[in-house]
């Protein structure tokens, strides 16, 4: 009869039931934290446009001399005019890079680790200290987190164009694609070729700084260095300063942070982890040959460690899909 075979139907296509409040408990504190956290990083003003800005400002109508990448003073140009405008476009990378951050811990293990990474980057003043700055430290590391989360989605080859673009902020990073996966490093490359004709054009090096300045020397890592407040850094040398910051002993960032960020590599290593443990090898080994010392130096590094320090104490059972997993078929029988 009529009734018989609709019965079937109607049980097979009723709507699942809905889970309950305790199940949206995460959901709602990640979106939360990640209101904060951005909030935060919008309100957060200073004074200090910061150390290299009016080198960026001077750069936009004139290259002649400048060691920086063009990147950051193209982005400029717009808005030229004025300096709160400027100060706007630091504020809207160091959204976007919280924002990325907050993205990439859902990704690797769900909205606990988002929630969790909020409350990480709100501990780490060094992030959204930036602003208010016109800097390209934020900038970059936005371009940094976001291949990172490129890779966590499998899309390598936007990972690789990405860290290509990250150079042209900041030309250190070049060096990621080392990170990469090798079959992507042509794409990278194919991104950096016209900055690096660029600086050897303008000065004369593939790097943008002029040869013989040696802003990059081996006795730097244990010899005397400037700081942003001195011509000669009272602190640390860089082999001392750069673990202490990643620490979290130096340098506004989360106590514990390289540890929690090691746990959570280790534990979530089959997503991007590989990628995000040569991020912050390369960063911090190319810095500790820098003529001058910063934490801001770190922050690409750091924001990765966020990213997985966030997924260090999540149940594994609560961790999304790895990259590369297939569902698992429904094992309810068929009649």
């Amino acid at each position: 009869m009529s009734t018989s075979d609709d019965e079937p139907k109607r049980s097979s296509t009723s709507a699942a039931p809905s889970p309950g409040w305790r199940a949206r408990v995460p959901e709602v504190l990640g979106w939360l934290s990640l209101v904060v956290v951005v909030a935060r990083a919008a309100t957060h003003w200073s004074d200090d446009p910061g150390g290299d800005a009016w080198d960026y400002i001077r750069s936009i109508h004139d290259f002649s001399g400048s060691r920086f990448p063009p990147g950051f003073p193209v982005l400029l140009f717009p808005l030229s005019g004025s300096l709160t405008a400027m100060r706007l476009l630091g504020t809207a990378f160091t959204v976007a890079l919280v924002v990325l951050i907050w993205a990439s811990a859902r990704r690797v293990a769900g909205w606990w680790a988002a929630s969790l990474a909020g409350v990480l980057v709100v501990l780490s003043p060094l992030v959204t200290d930036q602003a208010s700055q016109i800097m390209t430290d934020a900038p970059a590391a936005a371009f940094g987190v976001g291949a990172l989360l490129a890779i966590l989605y499998g899309r390598e080859r936007l990972a690789a164009v990405l860290i290509g673009l990250s150079a042209w902020l900041r030309i250190v990073q070049a060096a990621f694609l080392l990170a990469l996966p090798r079959k992507v490093w042509l794409t990278c490359a194919v991104v950096l070729l016209p900055l690096l004709v660029y600086n050897l054009a303008m000065n004369g090096s593939l790097t943008g700084y002029a040869p013989g300045q040696a802003e990059f020397r081996l006795d730097h890592v244990v010899g005397a260095v400037r700081d942003d407040q001195h011509l000669v850094a009272t602190g640390p040398a860089n082999w001392q300063l750069y673990p202490l910051i990643l620490l979290g002993l130096r340098g506004g960032v989360v106590p514990g942070l390289l540890v929690l960020g090691a746990v959570g590599v280790w534990r979530h290593w089959s997503t991007a982890a590989g990628f995000a443990a040569k991020v912050v090898g390369i960063d911090v080994a190319m810095y500790l040959f820098y003529y001058w010392q910063s934490p801001r130096f770190c922050l690409p590094a750091i924001s990765v460690l966020l990213v997985y320090a966030a997924t260090s104490v999540v149940p594994r059972a609560d961790a999304a899909p790895r990259r590369g997993a297939t569902a698992q078929p429904d094992a309810t029988p068929r009649t």
